[in-house]
């Protein structure tokens, strides 16, 4: 009885990845600790060194035995979530989260947490992308976001030929700390002397990518295009969105990764209000620092019900040019990489 009572009123549940089967790493066939001094140059002779014939190939995993990467400590009041260790019979990567169990539309979303580090000494990243986001939850048919008249594209679509919908369930809003580069390519930019060059292998920086799934509904006064600056209250951020089709619109701020993960604990914030979205981070809750906002002549803000997920996944360098690292290249991890939550506040 009070088990079930305890999953009846639990706050937590562990969150499970949609898995593309379909898209599969190329991964060099090594398991070793990326965090126990693997070198650039270590990196480098590993990436070299297994032609595509000797690699494994196979698709990124989730856990085949729910909460077996999930610990609950009922005494400190804490969540901790691992992406547990591969070995040489079935080396793997597996992603790994927690998510609220109950939907709100609106408010700010302040996560207390220690996730897994990225990078070690040298600066080699793990292969681990962290998130904290805001997913839709709800069945489809009662958890329809506003209007847009121009129409959505739907999340499983791409393109200019993708069939529009006036109404969508789909939203999403995001952090996703990853090791990549702080400018867009070259192509994003209508005035190429926009476009810096960076040296971001060497950096102990990683970027903090602030993203709203709008999923292309142009109805605002502003809709962006590439790579464009635009201040939205204080401060002027450089907004990007990969075409006029593309269904994301994203803000990237570098951070420090060891202030980000070294340390006993951070805090994120998403602050979700009807006409804007607020990102920040800090060390303590009372001094959060913004590092990105979006309003509505920018971007559709959703309003429809979400729940918060965090997550460390396996993402593939693909999804943001310029990473320094392929997820290809980064060995199968060979200790746990565990993120523990100290608490969430929803304002």
């Amino acid at each position: 009885a009070k088990n079930f009572e305890r999953y009846q009123t639990a706050h937590l549940e562990q969150f499970f990845h949609s898995l593309d089967t379909s898209a599969k790493l190329n991964n060099i066939p090594l398991v070793a600790d990326v965090m126990d001094n693997y070198t650039r140059e270590i990196f480098r002779q590993n990436a070299e060194k297994y032609d595509s014939a000797s690699r494994v190939r196979k698709s990124i995993a989730i856990s085949q035995c729910p909460c077996k990467t999930i610990k609950v400590d009922m005494l400190k009041g804490i969540v901790s979530f691992i992406n547990p260790a591969a070995n040489k019979r079935n080396p793997q990567k597996e992603n790994v989260g927690v998510m609220t169990r109950h939907p709100f539309t609106y408010g700010k979303f302040t996560v207390k947490i220690k996730m897994a580090e990225q990078m070690n000494k040298d600066n080699v990243w793990n292969g681990l992308t962290n998130a904290i986001w805001l997913i839709h939850r709800g069945k489809p048919e009662t958890n329809q976001r506003r209007i847009c008249d121009g129409g959505y594209i739907p999340k499983n679509k791409d393109g200019k030929d993708a069939q529009r919908e006036k109404s969508t369930h789909y939203s999403e809003i995001d952090f996703e700390i990853v090791k990549c580069a702080q400018y867009w390519p070259k192509t994003s930019y209508r005035n190429p002397k926009e476009f810096k060059t960076e040296n971001i292998m060497n950096e102990g920086n990683v970027m903090v990518t602030c993203t709203n799934w709008d999923l292309a509904c142009s109805n605002v006064a502003e809709y962006v295009v590439g790579a464009m600056m635009k201040k939205i209250g204080d401060k002027e951020y450089e907004m990007h969105r990969w075409d006029t089709w593309y269904k994301a619109l994203t803000i990237k701020t570098p951070a420090n990764e060891d202030e980000l993960f070294a340390g006993p604990y951070y805090y994120f914030q998403i602050d979700w209000q009807p006409k804007e979205i607020i990102w920040r981070i800090g060390k303590e809750k009372d001094k959060l620092k913004e590092v990105a906002r979006m309003d509505y002549h920018v971007t559709q803000i959703p309003n429809n019900q979400m729940v918060l997920a965090i997550t460390q996944e396996y993402h593939l360098a693909e999804w943001w040019p310029g990473a320094p690292f392929s997820q290809n290249d980064v060995p199968f991890p060979a200790r746990d990489l565990q993120g523990t939550v100290f608490g969430i506040e929803i304002e």
